[in-house]
């Protein structure tokens, strides 16, 4: 399978209203139910962005932060209102930022920031397919942050010059204090089970927006498993977990990836699903549910993929 082939299947995205510990395993999932179609659950929806990526609702209410493409084919990271009006672009042309693209914005719990990656200036010319830079993807990406009252930005977290680095999916603890992200810091082997995508790992930080010099300190690297992927999806309400979709296991290969969470004082790591490929673990903010996306129950075709993927619930235990 090709590269671009598992990108584009493991990173699309729409828009529709409605770090090393290590551990033991456990396995949460043992109380799984049937496919469930609740008609209280399914509400009517409008589409606010026919072009629109990835998306971020600011704790206020009042503001989401999303990516698009825009005509010259790169992303930048826009604003608008819950009902879609007022959209405003926060990075296009900006002239402290690459000319590449933007895109994945996080806000900060306050509203005065946005973290969001971007793609080295000479990215392209390092990598063999373009769009593996795409926010959605991540190589050769940064971390930037943008204040959002005067639109200053500045670099956190830089890459070393090589092919194989990025970033992907960075996000902020419910108190502002902490950022988390994944890494990748090989190449890895479309031939190697498990390393299809590169090796990645997760980090954590403290968060100082208002500092004049680091913003990020005491940056920890998890690899919670075997070296592969893990695609990071942030902290639980109370900063003790680490949610994040990866194989996992040695051998395991990318397109059978589960969630997972990881204890970030013990380091003792629970599998929370195990059908089809799973990705895309977003916790309530109470930290009683997780809401992903799943290939499960959806049927393979001739070349044993998944047909596709459907929405489902579960409690944060994977119950």
């Amino acid at each position: 399978m090709a590269a671009e082939r598992l990108f584009s299947l493991f990173f699309s995205v729409s828009i529709l209203a409605t770090g090393c510990l290590g551990g033991e395993t456990t396995n949460a999932t043992a109380a799984v139910t049937d496919t469930v179609r609740d008609p209280a659950l399914i509400q009517p929806y409008a589409l606010l962005v026919s072009d629109g990526g990835r998306v971020d609702w600011a704790s206020s209410g009042d503001l989401i932060a999303f990516d698009r493409r825009g005509p010259d084919g790169k992303y930048d990271v826009w604003t608008m209102d819950p009902a879609g009006r007022n959209q405003a672009c926060l990075t296009c042309d900006h002239p402290d930022l690459p000319t590449r693209h933007i895109g994945q914005p996080a806000w900060h719990p306050s509203g005065r920031w946005i973290v969001f990656q971007a793609e080295k200036t000479d990215g392209e010319n390092r990598v063999k397919a373009p769009h593996i830079s795409t926010p959605g993807a991540g190589v050769f990406n940064e971390l930037w942050l943008l204040t959002v009252a005067t639109g200053q930005v500045r670099r956190i977290w830089e890459i070393p010059d090589e092919t194989g680095f990025g970033v992907l999916h960075p996000h902020f603890s419910a108190d502002g204090e902490m950022l988390t992200w994944s890494e990748r810091y090989d190449r890895g082997s479309l031939r190697k089970r498990g390393k299809e995508l590169g090796l990645w790992r997760l980090w954590t930080a403290e968060f100082n927006g208002d500092a004049t010099d680091t913003v990020l300190d005491a940056a920890t690297a998890i690899t919670p498993g075997a070296e592969t992927f893990y695609e990071n999806h942030g902290f639980s309400p109370d900063g003790r977990l680490l949610f994040f979709t990866s194989p996992f296991y040695d051998d395991q290969p990318t397109w059978e990836a589960d969630i997972f969470s990881v204890n970030l004082q013990t380091g003792q790591t629970s599998q929370l699903t195990t059908l089809g490929y799973n990705e895309h673990g977003q916790v309530s903010p109470d930290g009683d549910t997780i809401i992903w996306m799943t290939g499960r129950d959806i049927p393979k075709d001739e070349q044993g993929l998944s047909g596709g993927t459907d929405y489902w619930l579960m409690n944060a235990d994977g119950s």
